[in-house]
């Protein structure tokens, strides 16, 4: 994998660069053909890949054509649009966190999408005996989620994430950010309790 990591020339690029609700992005396009030449010059038997948000269905039909089994391990949420049917149903396997809307793919003929719940180690992931935070909420801001959250913010509510939180009634919560994934780990392990709102509402749904 990191070879291959190593491999692809591929140019870093903003998810905003990368995609477009008319057509994809000339930048989005050079990058899926880049994927295809590697695959035609590895001929490799499996097809793997994280999220794969700047992968189009197209590109992923293209390496199953030559005889490549592919696989989306995605690790956050979905939204429930035709584009994102068509996006998992690219693959002849699509890996997914939330046990319910695993259920609801597969009513809608989605067989291919497998639940997989997320997990840890707690013997190699030890946390602080003294938490520095009471709460946290690590996420970029959302109006249903600052609803959600203001009930808490004078019990010790700390938030990172997007600046807009900083322009809300809950500005003096607001500690900074965007962080990165080992900040957010690092500030996770030193609270007593963590909060997770999702993007949109999904009364079934599993939390992280």
């Amino acid at each position: 994998i990191v070879g291959a990591k190593n491999y692809l020339s591929l140019p870093r690029f903003t998810a905003r660069d990368l995609t477009s609700n008319k057509r994809p992005s000339i930048k989005r396009i050079i990058n899926n053909s880049e994927i295809l030449r590697v695959a035609k010059s590895w001929n490799p038997d499996l097809f793997l890949t994280f999220k794969g948000e700047i992968i189009l269905p197209e590109t992923v039909a293209e390496l199953k054509k030559l005889g490549i089994t592919t696989i989306n391990w995605y690790p956050d949420h979905l939204s429930d649009t035709k584009e994102s049917s068509k996006f998992i149903g690219a693959y002849d396997c699509f890996i997914y966190w939330d046990k319910w809307r695993t259920k609801e793919y597969h009513k809608k003929g989605l067989n291919n999408v497998f639940y997989l719940p997320f997990c840890t180690i707690p013997a190699k992931t030890p946390a602080p005996k003294n938490k520095k935070y009471a709460i946290n909420f690590v996420a970029s801001w959302q109006s249903h989620r600052e609803a959600k959250i203001a009930p808490v913010a004078d019990l010790g509510l700390k938030i990172w994430g997007s600046k807009t939180w900083g322009q809300t009634a809950l500005a003096s919560n607001y500690q900074g950010g965007p962080v990165n994934v080992n900040t957010m780990i690092k500030i996770i392990r030193s609270s007593k309790i963590t909060l997770n709102v999702h993007v949109v509402e999904q009364i079934y749904s599993e939390g992280t």
